[in-house]
């Protein structure tokens, strides 16, 4: 069982549920600048903290030579790697607020059985 998703759009009709005098077409322009000015600074090597909810952060990803030994990890087996050039990637934790929004759940409630459930 995988968890229920929350998306762009449930997002912004809850915004537009709490806020007043702003149109969803407005809201999605500020969510849409957001995610821009993030992008803009994530790919300037900055480490993007998202409110408190997430910290994205630019990582390098080193190159692996063409038939050097890795292990699969399907089987455990090693076998020459096909190799990969070095290349930026994006890390991502969870921020502040995520954990203490994950804390305050109990694994005996019955959210918390819900989300365990979805997770295992």
């Amino acid at each position: 069982m995988s968890l229920p998703k929350v998306t762009q759009a449930n997002l912004i009709d809850g915004i537009n549920d709490t806020t007043e005098n702003v149109s969803k077409q407005q809201i999605r322009e500020i969510v849409a600048a957001l995610v821009g000015e993030a992008e803009q600074w994530l790919s300037s090597g900055f480490r993007v903290d998202l409110f408190g909810l997430a910290i994205v952060e630019p990582r390098y990803v080193k190159p692996i030579r063409k038939g050097t030994l890795v292990r699969n990890p399907a089987d455990g087996e090693m076998m020459p790697s096909k190799g990969r050039p070095a290349a930026l990637g994006a890390k991502a934790k969870p921020g502040s607020k995520a954990k203490k929004a994950l804390a305050s759940v109990s694994l005996n409630s019955k959210i918390g059985k819900e989300i365990a459930a979805g997770l295992s």
